[in-house]
């Protein structure tokens, strides 16, 4: 039975392709396609409504003009994963929205678009990502004919808005602070020199998201989100009768950070306690003129440049409590009254007979320009960058915190001296340096089109490229981490930015890095912003 069935069915088959003549009717399908980005970035208001517009891209490949499709426009939050489209909003090519201030979702829209001759329907997708306003900010200052222009990258990676002159854009006016630009810092904890302790129990004042910005005749410190004046130099530097004549200001984060303002040689520095009231700086021997300065942890570290030596000052307890003074100094109107702090010289450590210096921190070769400092390795070390204009060579000086630790005699406060030979081509009168506490004895040097990194655990340091600019003639003139303080935030102390100079115009580019200093290549690594004026400095803030 079964094989009289097979034979049956056999037959069956057989017929129906005997029976199939192929007398198909085959003609060309018109194929359109919608051209649309993944991800459109819009730019949360503060206050009014915006609009937005979509517009696809399209194109067929039988019709030559469009009278022949039909839109539709669709869209859902982009957090509703389980609920489909429903709310149509357009029935035309171009899809507006009108975005308010509350909505801070992502919006998924979809256009369906059907080829009314045809009778076929193609489908095309996009979401609109909210930025909400400085939540995740490169603020960029930069000078326009002497003047000082704040402008921002507003956002993350290919979302990211780049704003020209944001202050403007954002309150209508011009930015109040006569002079030429000079240094932007800030501090996402602005006000808390104990971050660790609640503010109600009166240790704390509120803390804020807070940018400095610093010119050669103003000095003001303003709200990241708000650009509300929080202090202008009036307020700030009280001492009587001071030339003001800033070269940079100095902002560290964290439990027992401060703010250091050097000016016309001399430091001023002030608790971060949210009052920012300077009190001057002598030095444990004779006198001194600084022009760079950094921080290893609390301790902050000048270079006298006068008598080529280093000097330091670490916050401590006492620093903390001060903040009572300062706040009654503010609210009750009582004169100031300058209570200088010692910058001490760095010294041997003396416990037990400690091991003894690399180098001598009060005899530095003064024929070399020192740069700059910056803290590495959790916080436990700092370089000092300089360059010896004779001998083409780096000059790194190494300082570790664990020299000035009680009962740790098996460090030196000054724990390493190198001297580096800089890779061909460079120039070294245009070196910017990079350090982070991410990174254990990593730094990162930028000049000419190129960022470099170098390792000082090889046994041979050298200069290895980590980014090029194609366009040769483009200079990089300042490299920054995110954060290269908080330990608490990895993506950051690893995230590098560099600013670069067009000859006619600024931008900047990010490198996200991997643990070893290289730039990820299994992300999108890089991002280049351009659209700015001639950048003078520049400073990320985030919450």
């Amino acid at each position: 039975v079964q094989n009289k069935f097979l034979w049956i069915l056999g037959l069956l088959l057989f017929s129906a392709c005997y029976d199939d003549k192929g007398s198909y009717d085959y003609h060309d399908i018109n194929e359109v396609k919608i051209a649309l980005e993944d991800s459109y970035s819009v730019r949360l208001p503060k206050v009014d409504s915006i609009l937005v517009e979509i517009i696809p891209e399209l194109s067929q490949t039988l019709v030559e003009n469009e009278s022949n499709l039909e839109f539709l426009w669709e869209r859902k939050l982009e957090s509703s994963v389980l609920e489909s489209m429903k709310e149509v909003c357009g029935y035309e090519k171009k899809c507006r929205i009108y975005i308010k201030p509350e909505n801070t979702e992502n919006i998924r829209l979809r256009l369906t678009l059907k080829d009314n001759s045809e009778g076929t329907v193609w489908y095309k997708e996009t979401v609109l990502k909210m930025i909400q306003p400085y939540s995740n900010t490169w603020f960029v200052l930069q000078d326009e004919g002497g003047k000082a222009v704040l402008g921002a990258v507003d956002g993350e990676g290919m979302s990211a808005v780049v704003v020209r002159d944001v202050y403007k854009e954002d309150t209508g006016n011009e930015l109040p602070l006569q002079g030429s630009p000079r240094y932007l810092t800030g501090n996402i904890e602005y006000g808390s020199p104990m971050s660790n302790m609640p503010s109600f129990l009166g240790w704390n004042p509120n803390k804020i998201r807070a940018i400095m910005i610093l010119t050669d005749r103003a000095m003001e410190v303003m709200g990241a989100s708000t650009f509300e004046t929080v202090w202008s130099l009036d307020q700030m530097l009280m001492q009587e009768g001071i030339r003001f004549s800033p070269q940079s200001l100095f902002s560290i984060g964290g439990n027992g950070g401060g703010e250091m303002l050097l000016n016309d040689g001399k430091v001023y520095y002030a608790n971060m306690d949210g009052y920012s009231v300077y009190n001057s700086a002598q030095a444990e021997s004779g006198e001194y003129r600084v022009d760079v300065s950094g921080n290893m942890g609390n301790r902050v570290f000048v270079y006298d440049e006068k008598n080529y030596r280093f000097l330091s000052y670490e916050g401590g307890w006492s620093d903390r409590l001060e903040r009572f003074t300062n706040k009654y100094i503010r609210n009750s109107g009582q004169a100031f009254v300058d209570a200088p702090i010692t910058l001490n010289l760095v010294g041997e450590n003396t416990e037990n007979n400690g091991t003894k210096n690399v180098f001598d921190p009060d005899r530095v070769n003064p024929e070399l320009k020192m740069i700059s400092m910056g803290e590495m390795t959790n916080g436990y070390q700092m370089l000092a960058f300089a360059f010896h204009p004779a001998d083409r060579k780096v000059h790194v000086f190494e300082f570790t915190s664990l020299g000035w630790e009680s009962g740790n005699a098996d460090y030196p406060r000054c724990s390493g001296k190198f001297e580096l030979d800089i890779p061909e081509g460079v120039v070294g009168d245009d070196l910017s340096f990079a350090t982070s506490q991410e990174f254990e004895r990593i730094f990162f040097m930028a000049s000419g089109n190129k960022v470099y990194k170098v390792d000082l655990n090889r046994t041979i340091p050298k200069f290895s490229v980590i980014y090029e600019h194609e366009n040769t003639s483009v200079k990089v003139t300042n490299l920054k981490f995110k954060n290269p303080y908080n330990r608490r935030d990895l993506l950051y102390g690893q995230s590098l930015g560099a600013t670069l100079d067009y000859g006619a115009g600024g931008g900047i580019v990010e490198m996200q890095l991997n643990t070893a200093g290289d730039v990820d290549r299994d992300v999108d690594g890089v991002f280049e912003y351009s659209g700015f004026g001639k950048i003078v400095d520049f400073y990320y803030t985030y919450k």
